[in-house]
């Protein structure tokens, strides 16, 4: 059978390094290139994301409703299914949960482009407004170059679906800057049998990932923390009663997107579910426009001390002086968040699910510690509450509580909450699995 130049080389290669390098080395040498293109990958979504939603809202005001918000979601949306069935004619919803099954299945061939298709289909699904991340197409789109180089380097098929999970865990550790999260991302999520050599590649690979995303984007984070910050242990007790809080709030945040998710795919027609759906997220944003997009800004705002910012760009943003007004629009975006992210993915678009748990966290947290101080005329940290939020209700939806602890403290750069942090998010984690009485992980 006569080969193609393309594996011509690769046999080629395959016989050099062989000769030449021994085992240990390559399997560093991968690692090291898996997690340089995850990152890469990470940053070239993060901006195009950037850039496209810039390019849309530059000329919004900020004092008031724009209504191009009842557009610009929908038009996403749309843009989105249309590309992914008549272009692509691939589903790329739910690119993390698909990615998992098909590692654990050891269907170990992503094609070569599943490297870029999934970040043009998340580019366009949050740069006109979906209310989602962008941490699953950046694992999708980095398993396929980890899944790609695997095969060209001649691997075996267990050792390609190895490389495969290291590049899964590479993009989740360079879209948010999260090494350990990436890592932890794998090992609680997939949940494949990995050797200590595979779990050491593992290592390498989202450690080389986030410091590439970091270094190009000028070492800066997605939310900035105030340096020097410092817990006060006498909270500890207001920090176990927002972890039972946070608990209690994803169990409400899964149903509610469930719920979401099984209404919008009742409907048998796809294009109707596209249409739905992106009226949907549409209305939504266009009430509550901090739901555009990722929310990185309005985390930023809030962990800063400033959520009177959320107001920002809607009907609300001359209200947002008044303590118990903001309090209602924050209770409002936290309930409504669940269907804005479930609404994103489940009628055409492509995009994440952790950045928005993230996202629902920071704000249960926000309206948790707001709410005690009106009512009990305390003066906890909201900005520390909500900080602490943001990795209890992750881990309650995802259920993976040292992923979600490692994300959410690297993401914001926050290690000395790290008692807090992890009280809170076991406590949300328990009371999540007794809610839903599921086994533990």
């Amino acid at each position: 059978m006569k080969l193609s130049p393309t594996a011509i080389l690769a046999r080629r290669f395959y016989c050099w390094r062989r000769r030449n390098i021994s085992p240990q080395i390559f399997a560093c040498l991968l690692a090291v290139s898996i997690g340089v293109g995850a990152g890469v990958a990470a940053h070239t979504l993060k901006w195009c994301i950037a850039r496209l939603s810039e390019l849309l809202t530059a000329h919004m005001e900020f004092g008031g409703p724009n209504y191009e918000f009842l557009v610009l979601p929908l038009a996403g949306i749309v843009l989105t299914f249309v590309f992914t069935r008549y272009v692509l004619h691939r589903d790329l919803e739910d690119g993390t949960d698909r990615l998992t099954a098909t590692l654990k299945s050891r269907r170990t061939r992503l094609p070569f482009r599943m490297i870029f298709t999934p970040i043009i289909a998340n580019t366009l699904t949050l740069g006109f407004g979906g209310s989602a991340g962008s941490e699953g197409p950046s694992a999708v789109s980095a398993a396929a170059i980890a899944s790609n180089v695997g095969r060209w380097c001649l691997l075996s098929r267990e050792e390609v679906a190895l490389v495969t999970a290291c590049g899964a865990g590479a993009g989740i550790a360079g879209i948010f800057t999260a090494p350990v999260g990436g890592i932890f991302f794998v090992l609680e999520c997939i949940h494949i049998p990995m050797s200590l050599a595979a779990v050491l590649g593992l290592s390498l690979s989202c450690l080389t990932a986030g410091a590439t995303a970091f270094y190009l984007a000028h070492s800066t984070f997605d939310v900035t923390f105030p340096p020097g910050m410092i817990f006060d242990m006498s909270h500890m007790g207001i920090i176990l009663l927002l972890g039972l809080f946070c608990g209690l709030y994803s169990w409400y945040y899964c149903r509610t997107g469930s719920l979401t998710r099984r209404l919008i795919r009742r409907v048998s027609s796809p294009w109707a579910r596209a249409l739905i759906s992106g009226a949907l997220v549409s209305v939504l944003v266009f009430l509550f426009p901090t739901l555009y997009g990722e929310g990185y800004n309005a985390l930023t705002d809030i962990v800063n001390g400033a959520p009177a910012r959320i107001g920002d760009y809607s009907f609300f943003h001359h209200l947002t002086s008044s303590p118990w007004a903001l309090i209602a629009l924050v209770a409002a975006i936290a309930a409504v968040k669940a269907v804005a992210s479930y609404g994103t993915n489940s009628g055409g678009g492509v995009a994440g699910d952790f950045a928005p748990a993230l996202f629902a966290g920071c704000m249960a947290g926000l309206l948790f510690g707001m709410l005690v101080n009106g009512i009990f005329g305390t003066d906890y940290p909201t900005a520390h509450l909500a900080l602490v939020a943001m990795s209890a209700v992750l881990a309650g939806v995802v259920r993976a509580p040292l992923m979600a602890i490692f994300i959410a403290m690297e993401t914001t750069n926050s290690f000395g909450f790290l008692l807090p942090v992890t009280a809170a998010t076991a406590i949300s984690f328990l009371t999540v699995r007794f809610l839903y009485r599921l086994p533990c992980r």
